[in-house]
């Protein structure tokens, strides 16, 4: 697979990229817990922008998907060599 984003789009990235390509995506709970010392290096508003940039080429992805996908037909669908 490949991935553009080594960065705080990396994750979001890779998680559309496999619901995209038909894997299962799970919960993984998680507590977090408010930073103690210094400051986030992550520039919010620039991140938030690039993070509606990246859903909307997933989106794009998908109807593309939904478009142009030939399923598959009916009598390929089975094998009729099994014995």
């Amino acid at each position: 697979m490949n991935l553009r984003h080594n960065d705080f789009l990396g994750v979001t990235e890779l998680v559309g990229k496999l619901d995209l390509q038909g894997g299962v995506v799970v919960e993984c709970p998680t507590t977090l817990t408010t930073r103690v010392y210094g400051s986030s290096k992550m520039k919010t508003v620039r991140t938030l922008f690039r993070h509606l940039c990246l859903i909307a080429e997933l989106l794009a992805m998908r109807v593309q998907q939904a478009l142009f996908h030939r399923p598959r037909s009916f009598a390929r669908s089975f094998d009729f060599n099994e014995n």
